[in-house]
């Protein structure tokens, strides 16, 4: 079967190439390689660890990072007609870089990029695209005088970005997110992943745009405060500087004769007195650090073991001598009278 591409005009060809990629028409597959040429209607799709860079007959340039896909839906190069122009790329998945060419030149309306949750005017710039499930990363590298990207989601929402290294964010049922700076780790990471051809992938010019510097004074040297009055002194007239002679000529003829004003002589210096033997100073003798007193470890009480409760003494038992005092009548027995009781015989 003859290949169905021979029968197409190419409108590109693989100018980079890293690892594998592929470019898919209907059910056919081929493996690209540099110079390959490029085909519309096709999409192309690189592996994991592959890049892929494309230049376009109008010079437009179009880097693919890796685990990519991306189909040539329209393109039409008229360099004699701008209405016959037009390029449309659809973005499915992946990481992208894109520098205008003609096209974007000649018909900018003409030039756009889509995506599942955007659409793309590009005018004049680098573009910097993500395409992930459910996210989107779209803005400018970077971006010519009185150029605009165009920056537009499914619901009809639309942000515009005048100014390099910017970007919008999209996330899915949310709709677009105003302009925001790129940052330089985005920026290392678009660059690193979608290299393009003679463009500076140095992530650290963004530092050197945004960065400003000091402007040196005239002649590049700071002024010095001390030269300032100096410099603000007004030149003196002729009849001053005459009096100005006069006074000093006047001052140093005082001085010659001893007479007139003596004041210039205070600026002689005196001469200085002999203080004689200096005595060296004694020094304090270094008082020794106190040490702290060791506080001694504190014992703790001893409990006193607690002493029984004293019982009371019991009563002694009084003994009574056998020899009882006659005087003291003897205990009654209660028994001994009992049985010893004798009737009280009754009166007669």
């Amino acid at each position: 079967m003859a290949d169905s591409t021979m029968t197409m005009e190419s409108v590109g060809k693989v100018i980079s190439i890293q690892g594998s990629a592929r470019a898919l028409s209907g059910t056919e597959m081929r493996e690209l390689s540099s110079n390959s040429e490029i085909f519309q209607g096709e999409t192309l799709v690189t592996d994991k660890g592959s890049k892929l860079e494309i230049k376009f007959l109008d010079d437009t340039s179009l880097s693919i990072g890796q685990d990519s896909e991306i189909n040539i839906d329209s393109y039409v190069y008229d360099s004699q007609s701008a209405d016959n122009s037009d390029l449309l790329l659809q973005m499915t998945k992946g990481v992208f870089r894109t520098i205008t060419g003609e096209i974007a030149k000649q018909n900018p309306d003409h030039f756009k990029i889509k995506s599942p949750l955007a659409t793309i005017g590009i005018r004049g710039t680098t573009v910097v695209s993500e395409v992930n499930k459910t996210t989107e990363k779209h803005g400018v590298e970077d971006i010519g005088p009185g150029k605009t990207l165009v920056v537009q989601d499914n619901m009809g929402n639309t942000q515009f970005i005048t100014k390099p290294l910017m970007v919008v964010d999209f996330f899915q049922n949310q709709g677009i997110e105003p302009p925001r700076p790129l940052t330089n780790l985005e920026l290392r990471f678009f660059r690193f992943q979608a290299p393009i051809r003679g463009i500076s992938d140095d992530p650290d010019t963004k530092e050197e745009d945004e960065g400003t510097s000091e402007e040196p004074d005239a002649g590049g040297k700071e002024p010095d405060p001390e030269n300032e009055d100096q410099g603000n002194e007004e030149p003196l007239s002729e009849e001053e500087e005459k009096e100005k002679e006069e006074e000093e000529k006047e001052e140093e003829d005082g001085g010659n004769n001893g007479g007139g004003d003596n004041s210039w002589q205070s600026d002689k210096p005196e001469p200085e007195s002999d203080p004689g033997p200096q005595q060296e100073p004694q020094q304090e003798p270094q008082q020794e650090p106190q040490q702290e007193p060791q506080q001694e470890p504190q014992q703790e009480p001893q409990q006193e073991p607690q002493q029984e409760p004293q019982r009371a003494p019991e009563p002694e038992l009084l003994i009574l001598p056998d020899n009882r005092d006659p005087d003291f009548p003897e205990p009654f027995n209660f028994e001994s009278e009992l049985f010893s009781f004798k009737p009280v015989s009754e009166p007669e």
